[in-house]
């Protein structure tokens, strides 16, 4: 398998719930590695390098890198292998509820194969599998944690009224 079959795949099955950009791609087929390599498999070959804005596959980033900011609506390939689908949604039900930002913050915390990596070798090193396993990545969730996601959650329940009052305006 390769790393555009899981990217590929959360395309094809979820770019519809979701605003999908190239960066929150590669951070979730990252995760998608790191969560899959806790259980002792290797779901694809290609190298995980350290970025700026967080762990970047190559070949992910370079797929859709003609979208910038925008949402990807298009797979590279509409042939999805059945266990890149299972890593995909597997993924996307521990992760998928983030934007690109809070898995950008999580990639970034204290405990992740990124930080590592990058303080050690600077942009575009990269992540090793022995970094991987070393950090806390792919045993943590990032539940409770403060997130744009969590933020807009709140507002929505702790200013239910307001935003009713002011809708009636």
């Amino acid at each position: 398998m390769r790393a555009l079959d899981i990217a590929n795949a959360l395309i094809v099955r979820h770019g519809t719930e979701d605003y999908l950009t190239n960066m929150k791609l590669n951070k979730l087929v990252y995760f998608a590695y790191a969560d899959a390599l806790r259980r002792g498999v290797k779901l694809f070959a290609e190298g995980v390098e350290a970025w700026p804005y967080g762990p970047v596959i190559p070949s992910v980033y370079r797929a859709f890198q003609t979208n910038g900011g925008r949402a990807v609506l298009c797979p590279e390939s509409m042939t999805i292998p059945m266990d890149a689908a299972m890593a995909a949604d597997e993924t996307w039900e521990r992760y998928g509820a983030l934007t690109a930002i809070d898995l950008m913050s999580f990639s970034h915390r204290a405990g992740g194969a990124w930080g590592s990596s990058y303080d050690r070798d600077g942009a575009h090193s990269l992540i090793t599998d022995a970094d991987i396993l070393a950090s806390r990545d792919g045993v943590e969730t990032p539940t409770g944690s403060p997130t744009l996601t969590d933020a807009i959650g709140r507002v929505g329940s702790d200013w239910a009224g307001a935003l009713e009052i002011l809708a009636d305006k």
